[in-house]
């Protein structure tokens, strides 16, 4: 008994995702499909005195069988997909705020933003938490579908093969050999509704894959606001200058008056053309900053921090 299961586990899709392969239950479809059509005969019967045959009808009722298994697992594993691409989303989220609490701790510190980074984190891992809890249910409604419909059609060879042993074309041994066929092809043909759940991980990777190479055209494909162009001499020159806050919006030639009067973690966004004096590197600056400091926004809205060209 123990060692049947054993092997039954064994041959599981998620054991052996590249033993079994598609090739392979290909193969194996094709040669049990020939075998159950030539021993399983003909099934003849009326309908309003209209006389029907369908040869090799076990063929037809295994894979309806199948059809029927995998659209169930369909209709109760469709919502895998997206929770599973939505685990993806909140396990890097949560990863990042633990990086950055990480990265920041002296500045946490300082500031004294314990608690603000400690609900930050606790909501990331709620969200992971309640995530993984879906994906937990979901999964066992699953399985228990798939398991249910399987023990309520396991007898469906014995109740179709015997018409043909009462009418006298196939005899108790034909019986036998029908039904060991019949349990050949469906285990075979099994193998794509026992693989849908591993099938849902594989679509959920691949989605976020496109997504986030989309994101990455995206960010390549698009124009700066900010042109930067050297002149001949030594000075600095700023033209078109719009610096966005959260609360309000300067334009003008300087800044170095509203500069004192604002931190450079409270500017949103900048559209400026920068000339640099002759000699002087582009500085790219930190757009960075922690998330607890008064007045700080979200990264995602940080485009640009100016700040003084370093030699």
């Amino acid at each position: 008994m123990m060692t049947s299961l054993n092997l039954q586990l064994k041959n599981r899709p998620e054991h052996q995702p590249w033993v079994t392969t598609i090739t392979g239950v290909i193969v194996n479809a094709v040669a049990y499909s020939i075998l159950l059509w030539n021993i399983s005969g003909t099934l003849d019967f009326k309908i309003d005195d209209t006389q029907v045959s369908i040869p090799g009808y076990m063929v037809f009722a295994a894979y309806t069988y199948c059809a029927l298994h995998l659209w169930l697992s369909h209709w109760l594993g469709k919502v895998l997909i997206g929770l599973n691409n939505h685990r993806q989303t909140v396990e890097a989220d949560f990863r990042y705020q633990g990086m950055q609490v990480r990265e920041y701790a002296e500045q946490v510190a300082f500031y004294r933003g314990g608690d603000i980074e400690n609900k930050h984190l606790t909501d990331r891992f709620q969200r992971v938490r309640a995530n993984t809890i879906s994906i937990i249910n979901r999964t066992f409604k699953v399985m228990f579908g798939q398991h249910m419909f399987s023990h309520l059609f396991s007898l469906l060879p014995t109740l179709l093969a015997p018409p043909l042993l009462l009418n006298g074309k196939i005899t108790y041994g034909d019986t036998v050999r029908i039904t060991g066929a019949y349990a050949m092809l469906s285990n075979t043909i099994a193998y794509f509704p026992q693989a849908y759940i591993s099938f849902t991980n594989w679509l959920a990777l691949t989605n976020r894959l496109r997504d986030f190479q989309w994101a990455i055209n995206q960010a390549e494909n698009r124009v700066s606001a900010i042109e930067y162009s050297h002149t001949a001499d030594e000075s600095l020159s700023c033209t078109r200058l719009q610096l966005h806050t959260p609360t309000d919006c300067y334009s003008g030639p300087s800044i170095s008056s509203w500069m004192k009067q604002r931190a450079p973690w409270t500017w949103r966004q900048s559209i400026a053309s920068i000339r640099p004096g002759r000699g002087a590197s582009r500085y790219h600056p930190h757009q960075r900053c922690p998330s607890h400091l008064p007045g700080a926004i979200p990264q995602s809205n940080a485009q640009s921090h100016p700040q003084d060209l370093r030699n």
